[in-house]
């Protein structure tokens, strides 16, 4: 990202009127870029996310028909509306302010106890999604974004699908995701249901615990090993990861998802069981001083 265009006026989004006074730029991406800005209407700051084009359309018909904007947990980020322009669609969206997962990984691996309670809040955010029959479909530590308590939510839509339970979403004809954390069922284009989501929260776990992905290599060798391949178990990797978490991390990202969790619920309370208490209480003190 160029630094000049984050702040220079002839940089800034032309859209919204009045409505909004455009700050920085604090996100790029294939589909858009994302500003911070002060929405008068709300008398707030807000993401706004820019499409145009194909992504325009796109981007308003996934959030209106799967109703994306009536969505409200503490674990998701808010779309707020999407807002119509001559040239683009404005996505406005709830700013949270802190680094993407992503960010943090870069800096290596995290506290079993933090990557526990990370992995907690987005099951239970994905829990919210489900119920109201949505798949995520892209579930990745750059759609996470993580503030201080430590607070985490899932963000971008973009991808994702209308279900139903008892029924399995329609496989897209091309993979739709980002490839290290999609299941096997995306990988081989079969359809798909809660669990596929589940699969890519613990592949983020087990890259969490351990510091690096279950899979590595070019995007074709990590097809491959998702579909044939198992793992190293995250408590031989790392003596101070307990056998239990290690256990609950691998039947999240088995190849079958009739071994899976059912429910991203279930997730959430066998993390839950597993976790260790010690250290726990300085959680806070922990993401104050490492981030």
């Amino acid at each position: 990202m160029d630094p000049a265009h984050q702040t220079d006026p002839s940089f800034l989004p032309v859209q919204g009127g009045d409505r909004f006074r455009w700050i920085r730029l604090i996100g790029q991406g294939s589909h858009g870029e994302v500003w911070l800005a002060e929405d008068r209407s709300q008398d707030g700051h807000v993401a706004v996310k820019v499409f145009c084009g194909n992504d325009a359309l796109r981007e308003r018909s996934q959030n209106e028909d799967l109703g994306i904007p009536t969505l409200s947990h503490p674990h998701l980020v808010r779309v707020f509306e999407v807002v119509e322009c001559e040239q683009s669609t404005l996505l406005v969206m709830e700013h949270v302010s802190g680094k993407t997962l992503q960010n943090w990984l870069r800096r290596g691996r995290l506290a079993v106890d933090l990557a526990t309670e990370l992995t907690v809040q987005i099951a239970q955010g994905l829990n919210h999604i489900h119920d109201r029959g949505i798949l995520h479909c892209d579930v990745k530590p750059a759609n996470i974004l993580v503030a201080k308590g430590p607070l985490a939510k899932l963000t971008d839509f973009g991808c994702a699908e209308r279900w139903s339970p008892g029924t399995e979403a329609t496989p897209h004809s091309n993979v739709v995701g980002t490839r290290p954390y999609l299941s096997p069922e995306q990988i081989s284009g079969q359809a798909i249901d809660p669990r596929a989501d589940l699969y890519s929260l613990g592949v983020i776990f087990y890259e969490m615990l351990t510091g690096q992905r279950p899979f590595q290599g070019t995007d074709e060798e990590i097809q491959e090993q998702i579909l044939t391949q198992a793992p190293p178990a995250p408590h031989r990797l790392h003596r101070d990861i307990p056998r239990a978490t290690s256990e609950v991390c691998l039947r999240a990202i088995s190849k079958n998802r009739d071994h899976r969790y059912e429910s991203a619920r279930d997730l959430a309370q066998a993390l839950e069981s597993s976790r260790t208490r010690s250290g726990f209480m300085g959680l806070w003190k922990l993401f104050s001083t490492r981030r």
